[in-house]
This record gives structure tokens, sequence and C-alpha cells, in this order.
């Protein structure tokens, strides 16, 4: 009988259920008993790997040992993606148009289409009528009527001609998005973590993001955090880097710079490695507070 195995939790997150309430009882129903077994998981005398201190926390707060938890960001493929030779012909719908605007995200509630769409109108009515908006993401047939929604909303707000809905596109697609984008544009109110923001960081779109949750921990000072939810601060903040290159070039740089540092694979692959050697050193007993979010911000 093997009594020297050890057994690793990782954990990326669970959207909250209420988050789903309007629209899907399906998805409502099973978020909500994802967070029954994430109250249960700190009862385990285990290990944690966490894609955020956020997510860190979490798990502390539902009785998981902070000794046994440790912060560990996604691997991802976003250099592979950088890879594949972009494809521009969504991006040329954007010829013509005036400051142009990137959501990436799959399309549920809790990403901030709505928002997104609200803070286009103002941009639009205080700046710049010519701006459009790109949604990006993947869609789930169990969320068909919210993403009718969003089509019927901007509609209705008049936005027809400035919203482009990029649904399941390829990732040569989604290369020539990042590439065309002046202004990666986050409303979300839930992440976990936020891969899309590093995607932001590689291909040098500067970020303006709502201060929710793992957003703030993820972006760092690779864009601007607006903390309060406000149209038109959010419309001002991207008014000011479309109009403002030499402010946009400053965050670019900076998102380089915390790309490199932080979320490179070859960076999240050394800290995968110290993580696992500090298991292997200490079977499960050795103090994990050592590779925390402090070490990545």
């Amino acid at each position: 009988m093997m009594t020297n195995n050890v057994v690793v939790l990782r954990y990326h997150n669970v959207t909250p259920a209420a988050l789903f309430a309007e629209h899907s009882e399906l998805y409502a129903r099973v978020c909500a008993m994802g967070e029954a077994a994430t109250r249960r998981l700190g009862a385990l005398q285990k290990l944690f790997w966490a894609c955020s201190s956020y997510n860190r926390a979490q798990l502390v707060e539902c009785g998981a040992p902070l000794s046994r938890c440790s912060v560990l960001p996604p691997f991802h493929a976003i250099e592979r993606m950088a890879g594949v030779p972009a494809d521009m012909s969504l991006a040329k719908r954007l010829d013509g148009a005036g400051g142009k605007l990137l959501c990436v995200s799959a399309i549920k509630p809790h990403k901030g289409h709505l928002r997104a769409l609200r803070i286009l109108l103002e941009y639009c009515r205080l700046y710049d009528p010519r701006a459009r908006l790109v949604i990006a993401g993947t869609t789930d047939e169990w969320l068909s009527a919210y993403v009718q929604a969003l089509h019927d909303e901007a509609a209705r707000l008049g936005l027809a001609d400035n919203v482009i809905f990029a649904e399941n596109i390829s990732q040569a697609q989604l290369h020539g998005l990042y590439l065309s984008a002046d202004v990666f544009l986050c409303v979300s109110e839930h992440e976990g973590f936020g891969v899309p923001l590093v995607e932001a960081m590689y291909f040098g779109v500067p970020v303006v993001a709502w201060g929710r949750t793992a957003v703030p921990e993820t972006l760092g000072d690779a864009g601007i955090v607006l903390w309060e939810y406000d149209d038109t601060a959010f419309a001002t903040a991207i008014r000011d880097i479309v109009q403002d290159r030499e402010r946009a070039g400053v965050i670019v740089e900076a998102g380089h710079r915390r790309y490199e540092r932080c979320f490179q694979p070859r960076v999240v692959e050394r800290r995968l490695i110290a993580i696992l050697e500090e298991v292997l050193a200490g079977c499960g007993r050795a103090q994990h507070t050592k590779t925390t979010a402090a070490d990545w911000s």
C-alpha cells in the first residue's frame, strides 16, 4: 500500500451562481453545486495551487490552511497563437472606424458585455460616434438567450453599426483582432485570473479594466484600473488612451514588461518547478507560503 503520495488540487475558480440566475437555470444550478463543493475542499488535508491570490483567499475562507495554498498563474498558449498568421478578415471590418475597442471572453453574463455596450454608447456620445466595439468569444447553446439579448440591446441603443459580434472565431482571427485594437476593455464582474488580459499585454493593446475580483492582481501596472463602475469614467479613460498615443505607449511597454516578468511560459514553468521541489522536499509538509502572488505582482 502506497502511503507517501502527495495529492495537489489545482483550483481556478467557480463563478457565483447568482451571476447566472437571470439567464440560465442550468448554469446557476451547476455553479451552486460547484460553490458547495469548494466549501468542502477546506476540510481536505491536501495541497492547493490557485491561479491567483484572489482564488487562494477563497480557499482559505473555506478552511484550507494558508501554509498549504500556493499561487501559480495558469499556463497559456498565447505565443502559439502569435505564431499563427493573423487572419485580418474580421479586423478589416474596422477600417474607417474611429476608436477600436476589443472585449475578449466567453460570452457569458458575468463577463460584463451589457456594461461594455453602455460604455460604448457613452464613448460615442461624448467623443467618437465612429467608434467600434468587437465582442469576441465562444458561445454556449445553454446561453443563447443571453447572446440574443446582447444583439437586441445593441440594436436598441442604436449601436448596431458600432458593434461587431465575433463569436466562436479562430485563433488566427483573434490574432488579427488584437493587432487592430486600440483598447482592450474588461468590465467583467468575476474573474479567477483573466487570461485575455495577459493576451492584451503580449499583443500590445492598452487595457482599461474594472477593478473586480482577480483583475487588478492579474493586470498590475499594465493598464488603467477603475475601481468604481461609471460609464462616463470608462469612456473618458478610453478617450485618453486613444487620443494620447504617448500614454498608450507607456501602458503597452508596462504590459510587455509584466508579461515577460510574470507570465512568459518559461517563468510560469520555473514557478511550477519551485513549488514541486517544495512538495518533494517536504512530502507535503513544507510551508507553502514561498510561492505566492507577491512573487509575480
